[in-house]
């Protein structure tokens, strides 16, 4: 209950017991005063009724004497009239019922009281020859007590509603500061430090208001100053200074982050031939103009097929380009060639470019991708050829056309016809954080399939969301106490019918399960993921946010997402000084807005050591499988 709710049902409370009592005390003092009137008026009847019949008693008249207590009885409010007659013990009579119609029985015990009687001697001369006795009726007091009794509940029933609506809005107003602190601190909770309350009258009130924008203004304050700390190590060590291209170690952790995943992609390895006398001869001012069309081109070329790619510098003359796609003839790696060795041309014509490109995966390492590709370029040069393909390790009795794929991939989808592997995140205490999923599709006799050969055949037909709803499905079916993340493609991101899909699970499944989102995709189309994590959100599901810290963008978007957690990218988990230090900046800025972040492909227990020395909240890798 809210403190708005407790003070005004308190208030309530108070108002309505202090109306009860002042109305008891009303109804009390006006029985009292009814009750001294009925006593009045029955001594006033006994007294002049005495008087009347006293000259028919001697010699006694018995018509006279009735006709005259028949009078008084009838035109008085009397329970009873009694005249006992000395000389033979006869008594004289009348009585009237108890008349409280329309009075309750319960109010009527309320306020009970004692009969009213008066008694007064008939005298003859100086001889008592009768008793008068006179017992006034209560019935007239209690039907004049309970329509006081009406009245007073109209009137103080009306007064207290009024009172209590005057009361509320009064309340809220005193009370909405504290809704505004309320705010601020969840605010703060979700890592908005934008929220600002504006300063309440209340000086008490309007001293916390100053204290909680003062801080909420320092923790913003902080984080950019960590932030800015991380985007200049990140500069030094990402971004190559001359060409303004990622480095050498910026692509390959791209690399071990798609394979960490995986994800497929292809490394395609570029030397531009004579670009190092070029820089010698006619300056770095020439150099960088090749550089930047090399750069202009993958940009035009890429983003229009909706390709993320990543191209770094690997010395004077050599480039490495990473795509999220795979590659599949060497006819589109001509053309590429073709059209990259024309802009060149424009530039300076000695330039000639050559380009070996190989598909990555979980199944080799990146050192010996680039160990295949750089023996692939020699010989390219030796024979002349500017280009090559690698031969692909998928399996050679994989090959369908799209259409058969899609066809499969529905069948197999539909039937849930899943692996699911999970890997726990553990924290320091070896407790579990949660469990990623990784899902393998399988095909007819039950084998796994490579990603490589029906991730490509997803993107390109918009499955993700169904792929992605299936894994759900499965991962719940077997889900224990322990929260799941699941990562999510982009095409399940802008699926209205993924989303339609979760409004139908229970609340309490919808807190077992986190949505993983790479930082590949928020570059690529940020509008679609915030948008998808509001929505979510309001749903009761958490977000994460993967592959943290390997592209070197800024984390201003953390504080629009507001991720339960962030995983590190797998190349910032190495024990090197440059990772550690990448890794500690970035632990820095984001533990400021009070967001745990994890360390991914971690192997072995030195390695975690250190890992757990900088802050980390958590660990995943084959080291947590074990």
């Amino acid at each position: 209950m809210t403190l708005y709710r407790q003070v005004l049902m308190l208030l309530l409370v108070t108002l309505l017991v202090s109306f009860v009592t002042v109305m008891g005390l009303n109804l009390r003092s006006n029985a009292d005063y009814l009750e001294q009137q009925l006593r009045a008026s029955t001594d006033s009847v006994a007294t002049s009724l005495g008087m009347r019949i006293a000259p028919f008693l001697n010699p006694y008249d018995p018509v006279l004497t009735e006709s005259t207590v028949t009078a008084a009885f009838d035109g008085s409010f009397l329970k009873r009239i009694d005249i006992e007659f000395f000389a033979d013990n006869s008594h004289l009579t009348k009585t009237k019922p108890e008349l409280t119609q329309g009075v309750p029985q319960w109010f009527v015990s309320l306020f009970e009281m004692a009969p009213v009687v008066t008694q007064a001697p008939l005298t003859s001369g100086w001889v008592e020859v009768a008793m008068l006795t006179v017992e006034g009726h209560p019935g007239n007091l209690y039907r004049q007590l309970w329509q006081l009794a009406t009245n007073l509940v109209l009137i103080y029933g009306a007064l207290f509603i009024v009172l209590a609506v005057f009361t509320s809005i009064g309340l809220r107003w005193v009370t909405r500061p504290l809704e505004h602190i309320e705010l601020q601190a969840e605010a703060i909770k979700e890592k908005d430090f934008d929220y600002r309350i504006p300063l309440p009258r209340a000086r008490e009130l309007k001293r916390v208001v100053e204290t909680l924008n003062h801080l909420t203004g320092i923790l913003k304050k902080r984080f950019f100053e960590t932030a800015k700390q991380l985007e200049v190590l990140q500069d030094r060590l990402l971004i190559d200074a001359d060409s303004g291209l990622l480095t050498r170690r910026a692509v390959l952790d791209i690399a071990l982050g798609y394979m960490e995943s995986g994800q497929p992609g292809t490394l395609l390895l570029i030397r531009i031939e004579h670009l190092e006398a070029l820089r010698q001869h006619r300056g770095f001012r020439s150099w960088r103009q090749v550089v930047d069309a090399l750069s202009s081109h993958a940009a035009d070329q890429f983003e229009q097929q909706r390709t993320d790619y990543s191209l770094g510098r690997l010395s004077s003359q050599d480039f490495a380009l990473l795509l999220s796609s795979p590659v599949k003839s060497e006819t589109k790696l001509q053309q590429l060639v073709d059209a990259l060795n024309g802009d060149l041309a424009a530039i300076e014509e000695e330039l000639q470019l050559t380009l070996v490109a190989a598909e990555i995966s979980a199944d080799v390492s990146v050192g010996e991708v680039l160990t295949q590709l750089d023996d692939e370029l020699r010989s390219c040069l030796l024979k002349n050829r500017s280009c090559a393909l690698l031969p692909s390790l998928l399996p050679e009795n994989s090959v369908r056309t799209a259409e058969e794929w899609l066809l499969f991939l529905k069948d197999r989808l539909a039937q849930q016809a899943l692996h699911l592997r999970k890997q726990p995140v553990i924290t320091h205490h070896g407790g579990q954080m949660h469990q990623e999923v990784f899902a393998s599709l399988l095909d007819n006799e039950g084998h796994s399939l490579h990603a490589g050969l029906f991730i490509p055949v997803i993107e390109q037909f918009e499955l993700g969301a169904m792929l992605d709803l299936a894994v759900l499905h499965k991962a719940l079916d077997k889900s224990d106490d322990i929260p799941v993340a699941i990562n999510l493609s982009l095409s399940t991101m802008r699926d209205t019918g993924f989303i339609s899909a979760l409004t139908k699970l229970p609340a309490l499944q919808r807190q077992q399960v986190l949505f993983e989102v790479s930082e590949i995709n928020l570059n690529r189309e940020f509008d679609t993921v915030l948008s998808f994590a509001n929505v979510i959100r309001q749903l009761g599901f958490s977000i994460g946010i993967d592959q943290v810290g390997a592209s070197g963008r800024s984390l201003d978007y953390l504080q629009s997402l507001r991720p339960a957690y962030v995983k590190a990218a797998p190349g910032l988990s190495l024990t090197d000084s440059d990772s550690i230090a990448l890794l500690e900046s970035l632990t820095n800025t984001v533990n400021n807005l009070g967001i745990p972040v994890i360390a991914t492909a971690v192997e072995e227990q030195a390695q975690a050591d250190r890992l757990w020395q900088i802050g980390i909240a958590g660990l995943q890798g084959f080291f947590t499988d074990q």
